[in-house]
């Protein structure tokens, strides 16, 4: 794999799209935007640990990162992050 010192034309080269070990095709980001969203017992075993931290810090000291959120996810993160914020004195 060639270093890339700079992007050029706002594209991924080609070196660095990972792809499928099983079917060979290139992989994607797991987003809910389509039917391919996978939501399987790990999403929901993650989705359980969130809620239990989420549950665990209300009203603690926290600090509310949000890195790269876009709109598809902003009912999930963006939007509850300001809530709990705004909700909590101690949270940033």
């Amino acid at each position: 794999m060639r270093m890339v010192e700079e992007q050029e034309n706002m594209r991924v080269p080609e070196e660095l799209v990972p792809y499928c070990p099983a079917c060979g095709e290139p992989m994607s980001m797991n987003l809910r935007c389509d039917d391919t969203f996978v939501e399987d017992g790990s999403w929901h075993e993650t989705s359980l640990r969130y809620a239990e931290f989420i549950r665990r810090t209300s009203g603690k000291k926290v600090l509310f990162l949000e890195l790269g959120v876009g709109m598809n996810t902003s009912v999930i993160i963006k939007y509850p992050f300001w809530r709990m914020t705004a909700e909590n004195s101690d949270a940033f």
